[in-house]
């Protein structure tokens, strides 16, 4: 499957729609996201100037005024789309694939104004809570997880330190860019170069060798399990079971061995049972009388047993990552 994202800055150039046009016209992609489109209606004749076939369909976030604006696009002869979702800050599209397989996009521009990213992040935690693990996002984030990734930027900002921690927190894997470092530059005075805008041209699979293949193929040893337990956050809510992270953690000598069974168990038969796996979703209030959706912040509430066993798959990290530019450090990622 081949997606193309690009933040065309405004969809009234006639030039760029056209440069658009021919990109797609080469490319041949399965999916389009045009962000900051700043038009309030999208209609057949705006979606034939940027991709001329006639069985092209779409869901649009409109812009507010000529500010923001999200189109994605898809061809419904390549996929088929099961249902949309349109948020303040994002389109989502649930795709099912030919071999049946169904997972989510979520097309991104985040806040430019500091003040409305609390609202951003509780957007993205409710998608992530909606569309489960089979989700990939992409787009303009408006912001970036630290100063490595914005151009002559020195200063850690309140916005980069909650991105980071969110990105953390939800356990997205975020993939180090190919051929080049930043997105986009401007030789224009005043424009920095980040990478906020976050595009994919097709998803790729890096074949794994043998040595590789087998490592992923063992089983967790006792050593890992722990620092699984020991490297994630105890002061999280608990789940279903009733057990933080830090009743474990307090506890090693005594649940260590009954931990060695379960995860034994699940290298064995590859199932995680029903109550593991259980999630309660729970929404919020942000504030005193809160009626609208907006209002509340979407938590699930995941079985500690799960998410050490969501910590211990991210050992995949250390191989498959390897190739996308991760280090050993990312082992284990921080608290989940």
């Amino acid at each position: 499957m081949k997606l193309f994202s690009w933040n065309i800055r405004g969809g009234g150039a006639v030039r760029r729609r056209q440069l658009v046009r021919t990109i797609i016209r080469h490319e041949k992609p399965d999916i389009v996201v045009l962000l900051e489109t700043k038009r309030e209606k999208i209609d057949r004749k705006f979606v034939a100037s940027v991709w001329k076939s006639r069985f092209v369909e779409w869901v649009c976030l409109p812009s507010v005024g000529s500010s923001g604006g999200i189109l994605v696009l898809w061809d419904p002869r390549e996929i088929i789309v099961l249902n949309n979702l349109i948020g303040e800050f994002s389109v989502s599209i649930e795709i099912k694939q030919n071999e049946g397989i169904t997972w989510w996009f979520s097309a991104i521009y985040g806040p430019v104004r500091p003040r409305l990213r609390e609202n951003f992040w509780d957007e993205l935690a409710g998608l992530k809570t909606l569309c489960g693990n089979n989700w990939c996002l992409g787009g303009d984030f408006n912001v970036v997880r630290n100063v490595g990734k914005k151009l002559n930027s020195q200063s850690v900002t309140t916005s980069m330190s909650c991105f980071d921690a969110l990105v953390e927190e939800l356990e997205l894997h975020d993939p180090s860019l190919l051929h080049g470092k930043f997105t986009w530059e401007s030789d224009s005075d005043g424009f920095s170069v980040d990478e906020v805008e976050r595009g994919l041209d097709g998803l790729e699979w890096s074949p794994l060798h043998q040595v590789e293949a087998e490592e992923l193929e063992k089983s967790f040893d006792e050593d890992e399990i722990k620092r699984a337990v020991f490297h994630s956050d105890g002061s999280k809510a608990p789940g279903s079971d009733g057990f933080t992270m830090a009743f474990f953690q307090s506890n090693w000598d005594t649940v260590r061995v009954d931990l060695l069974k379960v995860f034994a168990e699940f290298y064995k038969d590859g199932i995680v049972n029903g109550i593991t796996n259980e999630t309660y979703l729970c929404l919020i209030p942000k504030k005193n009388d809160a009626r609208k959706i907006n209002d509340f912040r979407p938590i699930s509430l995941t079985t500690t047993l799960y998410k050490i066993l969501a910590k211990l798959m991210r050992l995949w990290k250390n191989i498959v990552g390897k190739k996308e530019g991760f280090g050993a450090e990312n082992r284990f990622g921080k608290g989940v």
